[in-house]
């Protein structure tokens, strides 16, 4: 599917908020040897965290400075001054009276010191990098966490004939508790014929908001059967999978990972289950559109299918290098191709270029985003927070993603995976 470049820029803007910021919290004691300044606003505390911790470093009066600049529109003229020849931490002072005197009927003390901020942040040229008031916080945080939603309970594949077919009954659902079991075909929805939908428009179908209900026509072992199901609140899970057939019959587990979120690892780990139960001849790793999230849901994809001790990700930070490596007390062997796009990005290239660089799966799709950096979180007292660039990261043979993406192994229209996934699939079984 071709994109329009206003189309394009919205994925770069959800690729930047949708970032790595777990290994951000395991890296801030090393980063801040230096104590944050006491009594000093959150404007300030943006100043010293860019100043000393941000990835490439950052000149402290050009920011005073940009931050000045972005303030002086919203002063009476007669109070601007020079700032020839101020000293930083004069400067400083000065840019903590420009937001008392911006403060009025059209602007509150907490507009003037994000508008400072995002002036601050602006000025250092890096779209991963944002200072995020409190509302805009408290969104990202909700979108790095499973969302609920109204539905049944079922995740659906397509079975032979292009027939709908249950993949999988959530635990303790109203599916569960209907009696709808795995292999159980799903005819209609509302009185809908469901033949020729795919499963994901069928889900759509079933979902709705909780507390009303659908009807499901369905058949087990040839018998029809009809069921009115109350819809109820289920999360999101990142992880999906089911079984779908090649043109020359080959069973392939399809996994696809939507986001490197705190349950992807665990949610994988059940899926991986739930397809080994179906015996399929090997495994499609979907990572198209996966525009990332935590590291340390990358490091629990890998270890699925890694030995455990084995080098994932090498982050540099301004001052130190760490290694974090794979942790498993067992793993997949099955054949694996990993299918990536243009958006994938951050934590999903990661998982991508480490199974590539073992051998352990073959990279099909087009060339990934390129986002190789890590981001950092601090907490402002009013509910905000900065998130900046604290480090960037290189895969395990050393190779460098940021700015430059991963370039698959082949490369391959969606569409033309499965007839070619015996061929792919050839060198990546382990044993």
């Amino acid at each position: 599917m071709a994109f329009s470049p206003l189309k394009r820029r919205l994925q770069i803007i959800l690729s930047a908020v949708v970032i790595l910021c777990c290994a951000g919290f395991l890296l801030k004691d090393a980063l801040f040897s230096a104590a944050l300044p006491a009594g000093r606003s959150e404007l300030s505390e943006c100043h010293f965290l860019l100043k000393h911790s941000y990835v490439q470093g950052a000149d402290g009066l050009q920011l005073v400075q940009a931050a000045a600049r972005a303030l002086e529109p919203h002063l009476p003229p007669d109070s601007l001054r020079s700032w020839k020849g101020v000293e930083e931490e004069e400067a400083l002072r000065r840019l903590e009276r420009m937001v008392e005197q911006a403060v009025g009927p059209e602007m509150t003390h907490e507009q003037a010191v994000y508008l400072g901020m995002d002036a601050m942040v602006d000025s250092l040229g890096d779209v991963f990098t944002s200072a995020m008031d409190p509302q805009e916080y408290s969104r990202f945080r909700e979108s790095l966490s499973s969302q609920p939603f109204g539905g049944v309970g079922l995740q659906l594949g397509r079975g032979n004939g292009g027939t709908i077919v249950v993949f999988r009954v959530l635990e303790d659902s109203p599916a569960a508790k209907h009696g709808i079991a795995v292999g159980d075909l799903v005819l209609k929805v509302d009185g809908r014929a469901v033949a020729g939908l795919s499963p994901d428009a069928v889900e759509e179908l079933l979902n709705g908001e909780p507390g009303t209900a659908v009807e499901m026509t369905l058949s087990k072992n040839g018998t029809a059967y009809t069921l009115k199901i109350e819809r109820v609140v289920l999360k999101t899970r990142s992880v999906r999978s089911r079984i779908v057939t090649s043109p020359d019959g080959t069973r392939v587990g399809w996994i696809t990972v939507l986001a490197m979120k705190e349950e992807t690892g665990e949610e994988l780990e059940e899926e991986l289950e739930a397809l080994q139960a179906q015996y399929p001849e090997g495994l499609v790793l979907d990572l198209r559109d996966n525009m990332g999230g935590y590291v340390n849901a990358a490091l629990a994809v890998c270890s699925q299918f890694l030995e455990s001790g084995l080098p994932v990700v090498e982050i540099k930070s301004r001052d130190k290098s760490e290694v974090k490596a794979t942790l498993a007390e067992s793993h997949n062997k099955s054949p694996l191709l990993v299918l990536i796009n243009g958006h994938t990005a951050s934590s999903a290239e990661i998982v991508a270029a480490c199974l590539q660089d073992y051998d352990r799966a073959v990279l099909v799709g087009e060339r990934s985003f390129g986002k190789g950096s890590v981001q950092s979180i601090h907490e402002f007292d009013s509910g905000g927070a900065l998130k900046f660039t604290v480090a960037r990261y290189n895969s395990p043979e050393g190779r460098i993603i940021d700015g430059l993406g991963l370039e698959p192994d082949v490369v391959l229209d969606a569409r033309e995976v499965l007839a070619h996934c015996e061929k792919l699939w050839k060198h990546t079984a382990t044993y």
